[in-house]
């Protein structure tokens, strides 16, 4: 455990980080996580205004925390959230499987161009590393979710060619139905069992 508090250490201290998503409920742990490890500043990208004004209310107005209002579809303002950062975690998405299926071109331009437009962002800004947050949807997607995650997947593995003489090292990490997450079906079973249903 200690040598893992300090490789952390070694890899985040000091350092500016971009999350977009961040006032979701896994860009939000994420934030959370980060501050154990005395980051330089983490920007908070969402396009949500109430979502970002409940998180300041739980990290305590941290000064550290340099909230954003932005969207991933719009590379300009990428562009601007992204100067002098060393590392991006990105986590903005749309998420859900039902949203995604009635809304297919919505679902397109935020998980497939949203992340393209991060990772040209980072690759003109040449930071250190690059993590896109991935669901396990992605695997033989049978689902608009599902195709549009394997894209951003496929988008960001890619990234690395043309990377020419940069030093960004790109990475995924596939997450499952998240315990008290926003929208997630372990929130159907817990309001299920409160009310003695079965599930």
């Amino acid at each position: 455990m200690k040598d893992f508090k300090q490789n952390m250490m070694k890899e985040f201290k000091n350092k500016k980080i971009l999350i977009t998503g961040g006032t979701g409920s896994i860009g939000l742990n994420i934030v959370k996580e980060l501050l154990n490890y005395s980051p330089r500043a983490i920007r908070i990208l969402s396009n949500d205004e109430h979502s970002i004004v409940l998180a300041k209310r739980r990290l305590g107005n941290n000064r550290k925390c340099i909230f954003f209002v932005g969207d991933v579809r719009d590379k300009d303002r990428l562009n601007f959230a992204l100067r002098g950062v060393d590392i991006v975690f990105h986590a903005a998405a749309m998420k859900h499987v039902d949203v995604c299926e009635e809304n297919p071109f919505d679902a397109i331009r935020t998980n497939v161009n949203g992340t393209s437009n991060i990772l040209e962002a980072s690759l003109l800004e040449n930071i250190s590393k690059f993590i896109l947050i991935s669901t396990d949807k992605a695997v033989n997607p049978e689902s608009t979710l599902g195709a549009s995650k394997l894209l951003a997947e496929k988008l960001t593995i890619n990234a690395g060619k043309y990377r020419g003489t940069g030093k960004t090292v790109f990475s995924i990490v596939r997450f499952g139905n998240v315990l008290g997450t926003r929208g997630s079906v372990f929130e159907i079973f817990r309001k299920k069992i409160e009310k003695n249903e079965d599930i």
